[in-house]
């Protein structure tokens, strides 16, 4: 039996009219059904995602780990096994639609890991530790479950097999979307730390934590750029670092100690 057997696709779309027809053309290309799950855009996402004849289903957003667990149960009661997730601002290359598509299900498989490609400033950032990054992507629904709000990723409990080629994030927004996109994302981040510690957090991440508030933006910064390197990616790709180690990892800090004052 194909992989794409009883697949379907989804994406969890706020107003996403930039990306939305971008993301479901390719999806569709591999010839299953595509699932939107939108949180009440207010543009044009909702009916360019209906006139592309995706199965459009409205769910008032609370955070992206209940979002995803939303989708994974109307993918359930459409009587699917099998799902893949995009998010609005990403696509499958071509190399990755013709492994998907001749890709045979073993009994034991539960999952695929795909590595994702981040495009930023409309430039691959190859170096700093962002490639190659597999994600759980495809996988049984009905062996899945979701580790945790924000930033959260789908596991399963069977076999997990790598696929060879990529899915590409490229965000057609902006930098200063980009910015309040993040900023909204410490906010989750601050909640998620109060909520569950450090336990929620990849060792990377948990070492980062660790270290004073104040120091935890050029600690990011360094091991980003310098260790990881990537200062190869150009001028881009160090302002790109920047950016993430003083809007996320910076303000998710500062929130985190003002709440923790608060409280």
């Amino acid at each position: 039996m194909l992989l794409k057997t009883k697949l379907i696709g989804c994406i969890i779309t706020h107003n996403e009219e930039i990306h939305i027809a971008r993301s479901i053309s390719s999806l569709k290309s591999l010839n299953i059904p595509v699932m939107v799950i939108d949180s009440y855009s207010t543009d044009k996402t909702f009916s360019i995602a209906r006139n592309m004849n995706a199965i459009v289903i409205r769910n008032e957003f609370i955070d992206f780990g209940i979002q995803r667990a939303f989708a994974i149960n109307k993918a359930k009661e459409l009587d699917f096994e099998w799902m893949i997730f995009l998010d609005a601002d990403e696509y499958l290359t071509e190399e990755l639609k013709n492994e998907i598509s001749s890709t045979k299900l073993d009994l034991d498989i539960d999952g695929f890991r795909i590595k994702r490609k981040v495009f930023w400033n409309g430039k691959w950032l190859k170096y700093g530790g962002y490639y190659p990054i597999r994600f759980l992507r495809i996988f049984n629904i009905n062996k899945a479950s979701l580790s945790r709000g924000i930033n959260e990723h789908i596991l399963v409990c069977g076999k997990v097999q790598d696929l060879n080629f990529d899915f590409v994030d490229d965000n057609l927004h902006g930098i200063d979307r980009w910015i309040q996109k993040h900023i909204k994302y410490s906010s989750y981040e601050s909640e998620e730390w109060i909520c569950n510690g450090l336990s929620g957090l990849t060792l990377q991440y948990r070492i980062l934590r660790s270290i004073p508030l104040i120091l935890q933006p050029v600690v990011y910064f360094i091991y980003r750029v310098i260790i990881r390197g990537g200062f190869r990616n150009g001028i881009n790709g160090i302002w790109f670092f920047m950016f993430h180690s003083v809007v996320l990892i910076g303000l998710t800090a500062f929130k985190y100690s003002n709440r923790i004052k608060k409280s």
